[in-house]
């Protein structure tokens, strides 16, 4: 599998490396909703999931390495019912890794749909399972969802609802800043 292949080719590069040219972690975005099969049989491809995350911790643990995966907020929506068990993925998630990026892509901070509210549950879940957490935005162009991203508005304007995230969320010992999505947007965004 692709997943192997990386493992593999990740073992051997720490190992031909001198300590300050080894990778610290590995950071996987991973959303199995977006495979074809995920409307038909949910559960399978939860279970497929699973499956995966695992197998990264463990050769993650092997190595010696964090790893860090992208959820999205709705996650605590999803129930699964797998060969591990059922309940809610967001809480097997924090129960399992320790290192989360929240895709919270909204654009704006306060209000119902904003994003101190939807990424509420995994922050409170953060020092249930003691969790480190990184709250994403988007800042593409995302056309026909523009309430996702930062895109229009600009940096300014982002940066301003940042802000009011941080304020909300910045005495969080839990709260492990922010991420970008991505680079080349948010460089070339609008003041």
């Amino acid at each position: 599998t692709l997943q192997n292949t990386f493992f593999d080719w990740l073992t051997i590069y720490q190992k031909a490396s001198s300590l300050n040219e080894q990778f610290k972690g590995v950071h996987l975005d991973v959303e199995p909703y977006l495979n074809y099969n995920y409307s038909n049989n949910p559960n399978k491809e939860i279970s497929n999931y699973q499956d995966f995350l695992l197998s990264s911790k463990n050769s993650c643990n092997q190595l010696n390495l964090n790893l860090g995966i992208d959820i999205p907020f709705w996650f605590n929506e999803v129930s699964y019912n797998t060969i591990y068990g059922s309940g809610n993925l967001t809480e097997w998630i924090f129960q399992n890794i320790k290192t989360i990026t929240i895709m919270a892509y909204r654009d704006i901070s306060s209000g119902d749909n904003g994003i101190n509210k939807i990424a509420e549950t995994e922050m409170n879940l953060c020092q249930k399972y003691n969790v480190k957490a990184t709250i994403a935005v988007e800042t593409g162009n995302v056309p026909d969802t523009t309430f996702v991203t930062f895109y229009e508005e600009g940096q300014t304007y982002m940066y301003n609802e940042l802000n009011s995230v941080y304020t909300n969320y910045g005495t969080n010992s839990y709260f492990n800043g922010f991420a970008i999505h991505y680079l080349d947007s948010w460089m070339n965004m609008k003041s």
